[in-house]
C-alpha cells in the first residue's frame, strides 16, 4: 500500500546540495507489480483504494470524534497549537486517521499497519487504542528530571504558569 500524491513544489535544498520536492498525498493506493523504467526509474502499477461512496457511517463518525478528542488532548499537552488548528478543521474521518502518519509516538511498523488497513473504522479503532495506551504509558512512567506530573518539561510548565502560582 502507498499513496497517490501530487507534486506541490520543486526546489533546491538550502546550500545548493541537491533538489527537493514538496508532495501532497491525495489518495490511498494498492501498489502492484513494478518494472524498470528509463534510467533509475521504477514504474509500478497502482490501484486506487476507493473509500465507501455512501460516506461515513454513524459508527465511523463516533470513532472519529473519539479519536479526535484523544488526539487534541495530547496535542494540547504538547502545546502544538498550529497542529491543533489543522486537526480541528478536519471533518473527513479517513483524513483524520491518516494524520497519524505524523505521530512521533507511533513506530514505523504501526504506521505501515495503518497504511495497509483500507477500512477507516478499523484504522480509527486501532488509533484510539494506541493513543489511549500512549497516554497511559506517560502517566505510569517515572518523571524525568525537570518534568511536571504530566511529563511536560519544566520550562513548558513555567510558560503556562510564569508566576509560579500553585507551586510549593
Amino acid at each position: 500500500y502507498g499513496v497517490l500524491a501530487s507534486i506541490v513544489q520543486v526546489g533546491r535544498i538550502a546550500g545548493g546540495n541537491g533538489s527537493a520536492a514538496v508532495v501532497r498525498g491525495t489518495k490511498r493506493a494498492h501498489i502492484g507489480a513494478g518494472a524498470n523504467g528509463p534510467g533509475a526509474a521504477l514504474w509500478v502499477e497502482v490501484t486506487e483504494v476507493i473509500e465507501d461512496a455512501a460516506g461515513p457511517t454513524d459508527e465511523v463518525k463516533a470513532l472519529a470524534a473519539e479519536y479526535k478528542k484523544l488526539l487534541l488532548a495530547m496535542l494540547q499537552r504538547r502545546e502544538a497549537w498550529q497542529i491543533i488548528d489543522f486537526v480541528n478543521q478536519l471533518t473527513d474521518p479517513s483524513a483524520l486517521a491518516d494524520t497519524a502518519g505524523y505521530a512521533s509516538y507511533l513506530t514505523p511498523v504501526q504506521k505501515r499497519q495503518l497504511l495497509e488497513t483500507p477500512d477507516v473504522a478499523e484504522r480509527l479503532k486501532v488509533l484510539i487504542e494506541w493513543t489511549g495506551d500512549q497516554r497511559q504509558d506517560r502517566r505510569r512512567r517515572p518523571r524525568g528530571h525537570g518534568e511536571d506530573a504530566e511529563g511536560i518539561p519544566a520550562a513548558s510548565a513555567a510558560r503556562r504558569d510564569p508566576q509560579g502560582a500553585g507551586r510549593r
